[in-house]
């Protein structure tokens, strides 16, 4: 059996103790990266008018830290969001901003949209980006529906339809199960219009749902459903 003498305990000890304070040493002059993203805001509503083609918003940020961030990759959900990011470095104190841009198109209604960015850092979760836009409908009717009561005669009757749009608008109507027939009149051009309807015979409990279909250039098309019914 070997033992150990004295001195060589005190080298093993002297040793330990100098690697010791190397890795202390280290820790101190080079700590670990230390940087992120700032976002005064995750998620931005916004309201589009009835001639909005695209709408823009933009996400500011700032590296929050000691170290330089890169961002490795950004994409959104949707192929009507495109993102912008002018660059893909960043150092500590400087700011930037991820621009986005919703092309509204023939969409209606509340539009709910996410952009994914993601840093260099593997450490780092994704930064999800909520933009919602609320995109009105162009076309209104009113009433709700027509109606052939037993009592009425099969005459026509007709809705009055506006329209909200600044830009040239065409209009068409569409009956899929050819129960009815259909006209439409143009009472103010690209803003009011009224819809007659005629039933085709005297038959009882018909029903349609007509497709009246708004075209806008530059937008494109909208469609919406509209009942009438004989009783």
């Amino acid at each position: 059996m070997q033992f150990l003498n004295k001195s060589d305990g005190s080298r093993a000890t002297r040793v330990s103790s100098f690697w010791f304070l190397v890795i202390a040493l280290i820790a101190i002059v080079c700590p670990p990266c230390s940087a992120e993203l700032s976002w005064p805001t995750t998620c931005i509503e916004l309201h589009a008018s009835q001639n909005d083609t695209q709408i823009v918003a933009s996400f500011p940020f700032r590296v929050i830290g000691q170290d330089t961030i890169t961002i490795a990759s950004f994409r959104s959900s949707c192929s009507c969001l495109s993102v912008h990011l002018d660059k893909k470095q960043y150092y500590p104190g400087e700011e930037g901003a991820i621009i986005c841009t919703f092309t509204v198109g023939p969409r209606v209604g509340w539009q709910n949209k996410n952009i994914f960015l993601r840093t260099a850092n593997p450490s780092d979760s994704a930064q999800i980006l909520s933009l919602r836009v609320f995109v009105p409908p162009r076309l209104q009717i009113v009433p709700s529906t027509l109606n052939w009561t037993a009592e009425d005669t099969r005459g026509m009757k007709y809705a009055s339809i506006s329209i909200s749009s600044t830009l040239p608008v065409s209009l068409g109507v569409i009956d899929p199960n050819r129960l009815f027939s259909t006209y439409i009149q143009t009472v103010l051009e690209n803003a009011e219009y009224r819809l007659y309807v005629k039933p085709n015979s005297d038959r009882l409990n018909i029903q349609s749902d007509l497709e009246l279909v708004i075209e806008i250039p530059g937008i494109g098309q909208e469609s919406v459903k509209y009942r009438v019914l004989a009783e």
